[in-house]
């Protein structure tokens, strides 16, 4: 089994991150049926719900 890097001051040292453009939403659901998975961007499934994170898509005019 391979071993990941504990140092954090490498970790930190290392990090290329990259921002993302847009604004984005965080906001919990109990269900995914009707939620196109292709929009979320990470999610994160606990015990009472699911948190998504969405771009926020702003009104067609």
């Amino acid at each position: 089994m391979a071993t990941g890097e504990t140092n954090l001051n490498t970790l930190i040292k290392n990090m290329t991150p990259v921002l993302n453009e847009g604004d984005y939403v965080y906001c919990t659901t109990t269900s995914l049926n009707n939620i196109n998975t292709d929009d979320i961007i990470a999610f994160f499934k606990e015990q009472e719900a699911v948190t998504l994170i969405l771009k926020k898509k702003q009104p067609t005019r």
